[in-house]
């Protein structure tokens, strides 16, 4: 669930089909307000339908009188559509069990922009439906000087430029420089959308960094991110610069911007996903200092269009290299540490220079009997991410089906995040490791600890000689990686 959130209206309904219609009136009397038309809020009505309907024919025993609550909220550029309960605890099984209820869970993927789903423990369990916000083509925010640098790409600038923090009034600007430098080819959506833009710089889970021309035009950008306001470590990324100022180094002198403007904030450090396509992101980060942590496979399609979402290429797929840079102390942290990879961890954390003591994991007695389990899948990119914040008796039951249910899903890559707090994340590691994953990458202080990420790649190709890498350290990683994934 967001951090930066409204909720907008909440529900609270008897588990019985007769109350579904007043439901769907509900949710498109909120809905309609924010510009979706009318065959959007039919798919809106559609999705909640099946939702509501999944609780009331499975999460409850023959004869139990249950309730659910249905929540409508809104986070910067999308609603959600939640739906809660303390039924049967989470159970994937009876989502892909039977013709009716397949198809009621390929329909909800079709038609909402992402699907998640919650283990909330002794709170019951969550699904969330997203729906974008209605964009804008930014094809028609293109001024005649844009169109006319669209087709002088080659021709080279020597404009004065100067360096400065976005604001919102920037957020036009940047969606018009992005077009005019990689048309529809972007990997972030939300970066086509300016007022997506400026609600995420509002509500404080973006802060971006500009370069701008001497008419004060957007002609790179890179943004510091945050998976939740006032959070301690940031990610830095969607760089962007216009092609007529390559050459000149813009995203070396924004990245020192971004990191001096860090460390005087007082953030813990900084993470970096750069591209294996080429090795030209990864040298800026190493010239920064920044570390390599791990490798995700096979974590993006070779080439995406934000137009038509959809990959270009089906089977051959990217891989992602992970960034660390330690600008300021972090709390000193006891972590446990799975026992086949401590040699690999303890040289990361070394080179990073992290506070980390290595705690001895044991049996912690009693386990809750439900998980906190967190699941998102993001259909365009061919991936999902499983956050693990803590485990229960059913652990490994509900990953079994929750992993059978997103193959089904023809999802390419798989991703586990498991808390390296947690004596018992050894333990599951190797469980884990039966099923078909292995070791991706050490994630520090991510949300309020470190996690080691591990992945599985779903028949699709990851070619190791078509993965570049600049440092000696990040091919000494790339090759542990890929021989934990052989074994």
């Amino acid at each position: 669930m967001e951090s930066s959130e409204k909720v907008l209206a909440k529900l609270s309904l008897t588990a019985t089909v007769d109350y579904i219609p007043a439901a769907l009136l509900f949710v498109r009397t909120i809905v309609a307000k924010e510009g979706f038309s009318e065959k959007q809020l039919l798919h809106i009505e559609t999705i909640t339908e099946e939702a509501c309907m999944n609780v009331i024919e499975h999460a409850f025993e023959p004869g139990e009188e249950g309730t659910f609550d249905l929540i409508i909220i809104r986070q910067a550029g999308r609603i959600v559509i939640a739906i809660e309960d303390k039924g049967l605890p989470f159970d994937h099984t009876e989502l892909d069990s039977g013709e009716q209820a397949g198809l009621g869970l390929r329909l909800m993927r079709g038609l909402a922009d992402e699907v998640k789903f919650y283990s909330m423990g002794r709170k019951g369990k969550r699904v969330e439906l997203v729906k974008y916000l209605p964009r804008e083509d930014p094809a028609t925010l293109m001024t005649d000087a844009d169109l006319n640098l669209l087709e002088n790409k080659e021709q080279l600038s020597d404009e004065t430029i100067s360096f400065r923090m976005m604001t919102p009034a920037d957020a036009t600007g940047l969606t018009r420089c992005v077009y005019r430098t990689y048309g529809y080819s972007y990997g972030s959506d939300y970066i086509y959308n300016p007022s997506e833009v400026r609600e995420m710089l509002a509500s404080g889970v973006i802060e971006s960094f500009l370069t701008v021309n001497q008419k004060d035009d957007v002609v790179g950008h890179l943004a510091l991110m945050y998976h939740k306001p006032g959070a301690m470590v940031g990610e830095s990324g969607q760089a962007v610069v216009d092609n007529r100022f390559r050459g000149r180094k813009l995203f070396e002198q924004m990245k020192v911007q971004l990191l001096d403007y860090a460390r005087n904030k007082g953030l813990y450090g900084i993470y970096s996903e750069a591209t294996t396509a080429h090795p030209y992101s990864q040298k800026g980060n190493i010239t920064l200092g920044a570390i390599e942590t791990g490798f995700m496979l096979a974590y993006a399609p070779e080439s995406l269009s934000i137009k038509t979402i959809e990959a270009k290429s089906a089977e051959l797929r990217l891989a992602g290299l992970f960034y660390y840079l330690k600008i300021n102390e972090e709390p000193v942290r006891t972590i446990y540490l799975p026992e086949k990879h401590k040699p690999m961890l303890n040289v990361i954390i070394q080179k990073i220079g992290l506070n980390r003591i290595i705690g001895i994991s044991e049996n912690s007695g009693s386990l809750p009997e439900n998980a906190l389990i967190h699941s998102k899948i993001r259909p365009e990119w061919g991936h999902a991410l499983i956050n693990i914040s803590e485990y229960g008796n059913d652990f490994l039951s509900v990953m079994k089906t929750l992993l059978r249910e997103i193959k089904n899903q023809k999802i390419s890559s798989i991703f586990i995040d498991l808390p390296l707090s947690n004596p018992l994340t050894p333990h599951y590691y190797s469980a884990l490791e039966t099923f078909g994953f292995s070791f991706s990458c050490f994630v520090p202080e991510y949300g309020e600890g470190d996690v080691i990420r591990l992945q599985y790649l779903n028949n699709c190709i990851t070619v190791a000689e078509k993965i570049s890498v600049a440092g000696d350290f990040g091919k000494e990683l790339l090759a542990y990686v890929i021989a934990d994934l052989k074994n």
